[in-house]
């Protein structure tokens, strides 16, 4: 009876969570697109006023001072969540694996992998329904991008293919 509850208020924070990321990044769509004709009228403008290569140089700056302020804000909030104890950071200090190995299991010890495998096993019965509801939801959005990555696929290859095919034979 307590672990339903668990798992119920569990799933349910997990559906919020993704809800909300969805939403966010749905919202942000709009602003994305404004921001690009914003940087298109803008270009013209300074093209016009300076040159092209002043022009792409001052927008090149701005948003290049743009990811300042956003990189600042974002340190400054993880420094203000972030109080780290001194034994986490005792334990952080230690090497763990050699960063210069080119296999990506080296870097777990067994009994990091065991801890991975545990949580990804015991999360997945909960995460595994919203991101299927999250899914069917929106699944002609699904189904568009799907068929944009096989268009885009299928286009580059067949491009090479036409090309060679085309080739006069002397």
């Amino acid at each position: 009876m307590f672990l339903g509850a668990l798992v119920r208020r569990a799933q349910h924070s997990i559906d919020s969570a993704i809800g909300n990321a969805v939403t966010r990044a749905l919202v942000a769509i709009p602003f994305l697109v404004a921001v690009g004709f914003l940087t298109v009228a803008a270009s013209i403008r300074l093209s016009d006023m300076y040159g092209a290569e002043i022009a792409y140089i001052i927008l090149a700056g701005a948003y290049a001072f743009i990811g300042l302020i956003g990189l600042a804000i974002t340190n400054a909030r993880s420094a203000e969540v972030s109080e780290q104890p001194a034994a986490v950071d005792a334990v952080e200090s230690e090497p763990i694996a050699d960063a210069s190995s080119d296999n990506p299991q080296d870097a777990f010890s067994g009994a990091d992998r065991e801890l991975l495998v545990a949580a990804l096993t015991s999360a997945a019965p909960v995460a595994l329904p919203s991101v299927v509801r999250l899914l069917y939801r929106n699944l002609p959005v699904v189904l568009a991008l799907l068929a944009a990555v096989l268009v885009f696929l299928s286009s580059d290859s067949s491009e090479g293919s036409s090309e060679s095919a085309q080739a006069p034979a002397e």
